[in-house]
């Protein structure tokens, strides 16, 4: 997981970005897995190149609705087990 926050000069330009990145747990990793291995296998039987990651990501998007979350719920959820 990353939190990203905008990093601005003293004339309040933006002057770049601060990543912060925490390491998963197993438990997160073991749950997401499925998920994961789900997108990649419908990017790879996709019949368009141009067209699997759409295709990938409205799986994921019709898999969170099936939970009845959203991504940023779900993914906040996986450091809480």
């Amino acid at each position: 997981m990353a939190n990203v926050t905008s990093d601005f000069d003293d004339n309040g330009k933006l002057a770049g970005y601060l990543s912060v990145r925490r390491k998963p747990s197993q438990q997160a990793i073991d749950i997401i897995t499925p998920i994961y291995n789900e997108m990649l296998t419908i990017e790879k039987n996709s019949a368009s190149k141009k067209t699997a990651p759409d295709e990938s990501i409205a799986f994921l998007m019709a898999k969170m609705e099936e939970m009845e979350t959203d991504y940023q719920a779900y993914v906040l959820s996986l450091f809480n087990e």
